[in-house]
């Protein structure tokens, strides 16, 4: 009968201690009582059990423990105070700067006298970028903490971030025109929206194969083919460079916070996504016949396929994609995803899966198992899977996967970053692949949840943080080697010089198209 006592005594000790564990604050609880130690201590906590890079990071985070918790304590309570606001605000700049995640982004709201709510707002991946150039921490803060937005740091930004992307590179290298002379949507393509007074999205498609007004009647749906003169303008240069080529324009119209004179509502019409395909031929910019080039702004496929009104549009540049891609003579593929700032990871099977034979394997996930620090699950492995659901009739049952152990050069800067990040680790892992550029972003890790669901990912310290904006997973690489913080080294690394850029002398992609041709051979 002792024994059992004895059995049951340990059986309540080791319950109660183990209750403790299911009774730990939400980040969000510490900031109750309105003090700057709460709200530390809610991020602190936050990020202590929700964080999925700590066995990657080299932040020693007791030590920010020991060191701010004092400093905050001195702030004393939350309020309308200029001094603490801008002390405080130091404090987490200092704090959160020299973090791996490059997804990190920390909202803190500071009260202010003019705004009522100031938002002031940190991302470490930012940081890191802007000291690239040799800004100084102090360079950053002051000009981050001006009104708060990461607007006025970009002056401090490698100058490809706001030159380098997919509607610059489609305007500098082969002549397409979106935008007038005072950066306005030109109006012929603007009209084209199917929304004037209502918020929604509209695919406008493109083509070398169909001339003006084409309608096509497909198993999804009618779509119908713009002049091209509305996107080439009067050069002509993308015919010069690609025997066969489709564009894919997603126009979207969203309410502004202003309205009209007699109360009604404005509107705003502006490109969400450009997605540009095609098979390049020997002319023009001399640069090598028979390879596929691609060049897309995010990874927003995904989202157009499940809207029943964007899908058949999407359906149709996929079907013309793959039709090049197909081409027997094709020597190889290069993905050019400069400026490219992801989306959703069911974009590799809808852009890639075609020339997959079987399923890829290009990294592996890890997530936390428990509010540990180091509660991590094994490795998990990631693939691109041969094709899409159901996206047979959309390539019309033709082959691309001749593709496949044939030269992939993935084209990237800078201010590449998640998905597109991805898309380097899947270079790497195939027969011929090769990253060609810069060194990228440094934020590979898998957004969408919270940690309410997997014990990791997004979380708020009550209205003093809005937004603790971090992944619930971290992806590593095929050899399961991390990069995050550090950003995917080029394989070829080709300086951006951007005044050769502007002219339409395109260095990066110059060798692209010339690693893959002199690759094609071997």
């Amino acid at each position: 009968m002792r024994k059992i006592i004895t059995l049951l005594l340990l059986i309540v000790v080791l319950f109660t201690s183990c209750s403790g564990d299911f009774k730990q604050k939400m980040p969000y609880e510490y900031s109750d009582d309105g003090t700057w130690e709460g709200i530390f201590l809610g991020f602190w906590h936050g990020m202590n059990e929700n964080y999925v890079f700590w066995d990657v990071d080299k932040t020693d985070w007791d030590n920010v423990y020991r060191t701010y918790l004092p400093l905050f304590k001195d702030l004393g309570k939350y309020e309308n105070d200029d001094e603490k606001n801008e002390k405080a605000a130091r404090y987490f700049f200092d704090i959160i700067k020299g973090l791996s995640d490059g997804h990190l982004s920390v909202t803190l709201n500071l009260e202010d006298d003019i705004q009522g709510i100031k938002a002031f707002n940190i991302s470490p991946g930012v940081i890191r970028l802007a000291k690239r150039n040799g800004t100084s921490d102090d360079q950053i803060f002051e000009k981050n903490y001006i009104d708060g937005s990461l607007i006025n740091v970009i002056k401090y930004l490698p100058p490809e971030v706001m030159r380098e992307n997919a509607y610059k590179i489609l305007a500098y290298d082969f002549g397409f025109s979106f935008y007038d002379d005072s950066n306005n949507l030109k109006t012929v393509i603007k009209n084209h929206s199917d929304f004037i007074n209502a918020e929604g999205k509209t695919i406008l498609l493109y083509s070398s194969r169909y001339p003006i007004g084409t309608t096509v009647t497909r198993s999804w749906g009618n779509v119908t083919y713009y002049n091209t003169a509305e996107v080439i303008g009067s050069s002509g240069k993308v015919n010069n460079c690609f025997s066969s080529w489709t564009l894919m324009i997603v126009l979207k119209n969203t309410l502004k916070d202003a309205t009209n004179p007699d109360g009604t509502h404005i509107y705003n019409t502006d490109i969400e996504s450009i997605h540009f395909a095609g098979l390049s031929k020997a002319k023009g910019r001399n640069i090598p016949s028979d390879i596929v080039y691609t060049s897309f702004s995010d990874f927003f496929i995904t989202g157009y396929v499940e809207d029943e009104k964007t899908k058949p549009g999407v359906y149709e540049y996929l079907s013309s994609f793959h039709d090049i891609k197909a081409n027997p003579n094709a020597k190889g593929m290069i993905v050019d995803i400069r400026g490219n700032g992801g989306g959703y990871n069911l974009d590799r099977e809808y852009l890639f899966g075609d020339i997959m034979k079987e399923k890829q394997l290009f990294g592996y996930q890890k997530t936390k198992t428990g509010d540990n620090r180091l509660d991590f699950s094994g490795l998990l492995p990631v693939y691109v899977y041969p094709e899409a659901e159901n996206m047979s009739s959309v390539y019309n049952n033709t082959d691309a996967t001749h593709l496949y152990n044939k030269p992939f050069a993935v084209l990237a800067n800078c201010y590449s970053v998640s998905n597109a990040e991805m898309t380097v680790f899947l270079a790497k892992s195939m027969p011929k692949g090769c990253h060609i550029g810069s060194t990228t972003f440094g934020g590979q890790g898998t957004l969408g949840s919270t940690f309410l669901e997997l014990n990791a990912g997004q979380f708020t310290v009550g209205k003093y943080i809005s937004q603790v904006y971090t992944p619930f997973a971290q992806i590593v690489d095929i050899n399961g080697v991390s990069h995050e913080g550090e950003g995917c080294v080029p394989d070829i690394e080709v300086e951006f010089n951007q005044s050769n850029f502007e002219q339409g002398i395109d260095n990066r992609l110059d060798k692209a198209f010339s690693w893959v041709d002199e690759n094609s051979i071997k």
